[in-house]
């Protein structure tokens, strides 16, 4: 029932845009989830780790609060 927040993510890789399917992974390194994501690679290297109102404040004022919508998120394991 949670979205994954700018908070909750360590790090990134690949190559994507706004809109493009990601897998999440764990700690472990396995995937744990996939989902849809509100913002491209380059955003998230930005406000990786920031809570979202200064993910917010970095992006401005149009951006998406949070990386993946929980309506738009799979869990694969817990």
């Amino acid at each position: 029932k949670a979205s994954l927040l700018p908070s909750g993510v360590l790090g990134v890789e690949g190559s994507f845009l706004r809109g493009d399917p990601v897998d999440i992974r764990g700690p472990d390194g396995k995937d744990i989830a996939r989902g849809i994501s509100n913002l491209s690679i380059e955003d998230i290297e930005k406000v990786k780790g920031l809570q979202t109102s200064d993910a917010h404040r970095v992006l401005g004022q149009g951006s998406k609060k949070v990386v993946v919508h929980s309506e738009n998120l799979v869990v694969l394991r817990i």
